[in-house]
C-alpha cells in the first residue's frame, strides 16, 4: 500500500472564481437511471481552493460547513471525457466508490457544493482528468514520448473515515481521505496522490527504498503545484495544499509543505557567522540609517534586544543578511571619504529593500520607486551577499546619475559596477581572498554546471579576456568587459585608491554614456582625485588605469 501524502489531522480545498447559488435535487443511486448519452457535462469545484481563492489565511473547515466567506471560491468548469453514463466516470477518471450517493445526473449536471458530499467526487473526476490531459499535452501518449498512466484511474472518495490519502498500486487505486478539509476538497491533495499513480504507471513498484519513496513524495507535491499553477495560477505556488493545511498548521501561510524550502543542511552549518549590525534606528526591526527592510517574505525580523539569530530556512535570515550587507556597502562607500566632507555623499539615505516579494528567481534596483526587491527561486537571492551589494550598485549609480543606463553601452556599465562593487565589498568586509573575480558562486549553483573550463560556480567574472569587440549588444555579457578593466585598476592601484577613483568619475558620466567616454572621464578623475590625506595618484597609477581600459580595446582620448 502507497503512503499518502501526509498523516495527519487535517484536509484542504481549491480555489474558485465566482459563485452561484444553484439549486440541486440529490440524485440516488440505483439501477434503470437512463444515461446521459454525452461526454461533456458541466460541475462546480474549487480552483484550486479557496484559501488562494480568496486570498484569505482566515479561513477555516468549520466542518464542512457552506459559510458565507466561501462563496466567491466556487467555479463552474466544463467536465470533459464522460463515459455518457451519467455517472462521474470517464477515460481517465472513474469514482468507483464513495461515501453518501454517487453523484448522477442525466444531463452530466454535477452542481454542489462542499456540505455535499458529491463536491468531493466532481473534484476528484475533474482534477485527476485534468491533470492526465496536462500530461498528454506535453507529448506522452500521443506518439511522441510513452503513455503516462494513461486509463481511467479508479477513486474512491473518503473510505476510511479517517483523514488520510493514499494511491495503491496493486490495486491501481487512490483512496482520498476524510477529516478538517477533507482531502478531496482540495486539487493538490488529489493531484498529489495521482502523482504517486503516474509513478506506479511508469515504474512497477516504484519507492523501495528511502530516496525513492521521497522522490516519490517529492514528485507528487510537484505535480500538484505545476498542474494547479498552468490550470489557475496562484501567488504562492510552491505551497502544497494550502486549504488542507488550514485544519493542522497554525503559522500563515498554510502549507502541508513547500517545494522551495532553503534546507539548513549540516554541510552549511560551518558558513553561519555572528556579526555586529550597526545603525539600526533603535524600533526592534531591521531599519536604519543606510538599511530598512520594508516588506518581506513570511514575517518581519523583529527582536527587542535586536537580536536577529536565524538560519536559511527562516526568511527572516534573508532579511538580516540584506541589513546587514547593504549597510556594510554604504559604510564602505563612506570610508572611502564619500558624504563625509570630501565627496559628495553616494546613496546616502536608508535604501529600502523588498525580499522574495515576486516569487520568481530575479531581483533588480528600481529607481523609480527607490527600491530593492530581492528575488526567490533555487538559492534566494538574500542569501548571496554579491546578489545583495550589486543591485545596490545599481542604487548607487541612480543616485549619482539620474536616469542612468538609457543606452547599451551605460546600461553594461551598470551591471559591470553592480558586479565590481559586489566583489570588492564582499573581498574588504568578510576578508576571503576566495575567488574574488567570481561573482555570487552560492546563488549560482542552482542555474551553473561545473566543467574542466569552468570549475567553480559564477553568475558571471569580473576578470574574463573580453576586449570591446566581444560585445553582443547584451548588458550583462558586454559587462563583463567593463568590469575587468575596473578589477585591472583594482589590482593596480589597491581597493581603496580604485573604488575612490571609479565611484568618484561615476558622477561625471552621462545616462546614456558609451564605454569611451565613461573610460575618459575615470582617467580624467585618476589624474585629478586628491585623496582624503591630500595625496594624489603617481604618473604610473594614472596610466595604469588608462592601460586597464586599453587592454580592453577602449578608445580613450586622455
Amino acid at each position: 500500500m502507497r503512503s499518502r501524502m501526509n498523516t495527519r489531522a487535517g484536509a484542504v480545498a481549491l480555489i474558485g472564481v465566482t459563485a452561484l447559488a444553484l439549486a440541486t435535487t440529490p440524485a440516488l443511486a440505483g439501477k434503470g437511471k437512463p444515461p446521459s448519452g454525452s461526454t461533456t457535462g458541466t460541475g462546480q469545484i474549487f480552483s484550486p481552493n479557496p484559501v488562494v481563492a480568496l486570498q484569505d489565511q482566515s479561513l477555516t473547515d468549520q466542518n464542512d460547513a457552506d459559510y458565507a466567506a466561501l462563496q466567491g471560491a466556487y467555479q463552474i468548469v466544463e467536465l470533459t471525457n464522460l463515459d455518457g453514463s451519467g455517472y462521474l466516470r470517464g477515460d481517465w477518471a472513474n469514482i468507483v466508490s464513495e461515501t453518501g450517493n454517487p453523484a448522477y445526473s442525466p444531463t452530466n449536471t454535477f452542481i454542489y457544493r462542499r456540505n455535499d458530499d458529491r463536491f468531493e467526487q466532481v473534484m476528484a473526476y475533474y482534477w485527476v482528468t485534468e491533470t492526465q490531459k496536462y500530461i498528454q499535452s506535453l507529448g506522452f501518449g500521443t506518439g511522441l514520448y510513452a503513455p503516462v498512466n494513461m486509463e481511467s484511474q479508479d477513486i474512491r472518495i473518503n473510505q476510511w473515515g479517517a483523514d488520510n490519502s493514499f494511491s495503491w498500486d496493486k490495486k491501481d487505486m487512490i483512496k482520498l481521505g476524510k477529516g478538517g478539509v477533507d482531502d478531496a476538497e482540495d486539487a493538490e491533495v488529489i493531484i498529489h496522490e495521482y502523482g504517486h499513480a503516474v509513478h506506479d504507471s511508469q515504474v512497477a513498484g516504484f519507492g523501495t527504498s528511502i530516496e525513492a519513496g521521497a522522490i516519490g513524495e517529492g514528485f507528487g507535491d510537484y505535480l500538484a503545484v505545476t498542474v494547479t499553477n498552468v490550470l489557475a495560477p496562484t501567488p504562492d505556488a510552491p505551497c502544497v495544499a494550502d486549504w488542507d493545511a488550514t485544519s493542522y498548521t497554525t503559522a500563515s501561510p498554510h502549507c502541508l509543505r513547500r517545494i522551495d524550502l532553503d534546507i539548513d543542511y549540516a554541510a552549511l552549518q560551518g558558513a553561519y557567522e555572528i556579526v555586529e549590525l550597526t545603525n539600526l534606528d533603535g524600533s526592534g526591526y531591521l531599519r536604519g540609517d543606510w538599511a530598512n527592510i520594508i516588506s518581506e517574505t513570511g514575517n518581519p525580523a523583529y527582536s527587542p534586544t535586536n537580536t536577529f539569530i536565524y538560519k536559511r530556512n527562516d526568511d527572516r535570515f534573508e532579511q538580516v543578511m540584506a541589513y546587514y550587507w547593504v549597510t556594510q556597502a554604504q559604510l564602505y562607500i563612506q570610508s572611502l571619504g564619500f558624504g563625509t566632507g570630501t565627496y559628495a555623499p553616494v546613496n546616502m539615505e536608508s535604501q529600502d529593500l523588498r525580499i522574495n516579494q515576486w516569487g520568481a528567481d530575479n531581483s533588480y534596483s528600481w529607481d523609480k520607486h527607490d527600491v530593492i526587491r530581492l528575488g526567490k527561486g533555487g538559492v534566494d537571492d538574500a542569501e548571496d551577499a554579491d546578489v545583495i551589494v550589486h543591485e545596490y550598485g545599481h542604487a548607487v549609480h541612480d543616485s549619482q546619475v539620474a536616469g542612468f543606463g538609457t543606452s547599451i553601452e551605460a546600461g553594461a556599465i551598470g551591471e559591470a559596477f553592480g558586479d565590481y562593487l559586489a566583489a570588492t565589498v564582499t573581498n574588504v568586509v568578510s576578508g576571503s581572498d576566495y575567488e574574488v573575480p567570481c561573482i555570487a558562486d552560492w546563488d549560482a549553483v542552482s542555474y551553473t554546471t561545473l566543467t574542466e573550463t569552468k570549475p567553480v560556480h559564477c553568475l558571471r567574472r569580473i576578470d574574463t579576456d573580453l576586449t570591446y569587440a566581444d560585445r553582443r549588444g547584451r548588458v550583462h555579457y558586454d559587462g563583463q568587459i567593463w568590469s575587468r578593466a575596473l578589477w585591472d585598476i583594482r589590482q593596480a592601484l589597491g581597493h581603496v585608491k580604485a573604488d575612490t577613483v571609479i565611484i568618484q568619475a561615476q558622477f561625471l558620466f552621462a545616462p546614456d554614456t558609451t564605454f569611451a567616454a565613461a573610460a575618459d572621464h575615470t582617467i580624467v578623475t585618476a589624474d585629478t582625485i586628491v585623496f582624503p590625506d591630500g595625496t594624489m595618484l603617481s604618473d604610473a597609477e594614472v596610466a595604469a588605469v588608462r592601460k586597464a581600459f586599453l587592454d580592453r580595446e577602449i578608445t580613450v582620448t586622455k
